[in-house]
């Protein structure tokens, strides 16, 4: 099999040469951004996660994806912080921001993947009762989202993160042991039984990637809002808690055939009045290069389920932020500089 001529250097966009390959392939050098940071003098921001400071770099993001063998997604550092990694962007940045969180995918067959905030820029309150619940960010003063993005197709030494795979030790371990290069994942809230192992992901080298991408956010209206690491709910201003948890049973759409034969609707359970869980979407096109992308509050939607919201987006409690993929997608998403924003008067 021929060798990569080049391997990347994802720090500096540097292309090393590597030697011994008989009939080699390339991949183009990343080009340093250029990009016209002036098309932000026309708004007024306020950051949100910048990925460059202490409280959001690694960010406190989850990621998710369907069980499909050999199927691979940006997975959290450890489960101990839940956060997932950044990666600096090449160049000077892209303006005057460092780094990038970098949202992979591929191999997804079944239903897709996706990543969102636990709590925006890791914004936890102390309410001294021994859970964390998260503190909402205010952008009732702005228009909309703001961030800067691309989805390009760039060769990278292995997807950002690692995989956690749990054994369960009265099965014991697989043959042969841990995995080369694996490590014990110590979180700290794990059952004894249960043994954590973090194994680096592989290359990812794709030739194109699929530019179509489902944005959401959550407000009061569809979060728990108390959620934290350990799934305590906690004392808060009732404000923040006006939707609650799905019961253990709820009502599920069902059809019926000609014969009589009564299943599940494709779309499972239908949420009832006043069930968080119902995120305001929207969907974005995505290009290989930077771009600044403005989404407006009044761009995002509810689904038409009886958990719809009666009002507006409550602009005051805004909680989390996430991208969600179709299956078989294959995406590499850096995105630099969540933040509201609103036209300069």
């Amino acid at each position: 099999m021929a060798m990569d001529a080049r391997k990347l250097d994802k720090v500096t966009g540097a292309a090393v040469l590597a030697f011994g390959c008989a009939a080699c392939t390339t991949w183009p050098i990343v080009p340093v951004p250029t990009v016209d940071c002036s098309v932000e003098l026309a708004y007024d921001f306020q950051d949100i996660e910048t990925y460059d400071d202490a409280a959001s770099n690694p960010a406190a993001w989850f990621g998710y994806g369907d069980l499909t063998p050999g199927a691979m997604h940006t997975q959290v550092v450890s489960p101990a912080t839940s956060r997932l990694p950044t990666l600096p962007v090449e160049g000077d940045g892209i303006c005057g921001s460092k780094n990038a969180l970098v949202l992979v995918t591929v191999g997804h067959n079944d239903y897709g993947s996706g990543f969102g905030s636990y709590c925006l820029n890791n914004n936890y309150a102390d309410n001294g009762a021994g859970s964390y619940p998260c503190t909402p960010q205010d952008g009732s003063d702005f228009e909309g989202l703001s961030f800067w993005a691309r989805n390009p197709a760039l060769p990278l030494d292995s997807v950002p993160g690692q995989v956690i795979t749990h054994y369960i030790l009265t099965d014991g371990l697989p043959d042969g042991g841990i995995p080369p290069g694996s490590t014990i994942v110590d979180s700290g809230y794990y059952d004894a039984s249960v043994l954590a192992v973090g194994t680096p992901q592989g290359p990812f080298m794709p030739t194109v990637t699929n530019k179509g991408v489902t944005v959401y956010f959550d407000d009061k209206h569809s979060s728990t809002l108390a959620l934290n690491f350990n799934m305590n709910r906690g004392t808060k201003p009732e404000i923040l808690d006006p939707c609650i948890l799905p019961p253990m049973q709820r009502t599920c759409t069902t059809t019926t055939d000609n014969m009589g034969n009564t299943t599940t609707a494709g779309s499972g359970c239908v949420p009832l009045p006043g069930q968080c869980g119902n995120s305001f979407t929207r969907t974005l096109q995505l290009t290989d290069q930077w771009q600044l992308y403005l989404l407006p509050f009044r761009s995002f939607d509810q689904d038409a389920f009886p958990n719809r919201a009666t009002e507006d987006v409550d602009r005051k409690t805004i909680f989390t932020f996430g991208m969600r993929f179709p299956k078989e997608a294959v995406a590499e998403v850096w995105m630099s500089k969540l933040r509201f924003y609103r036209k300069k008067q």
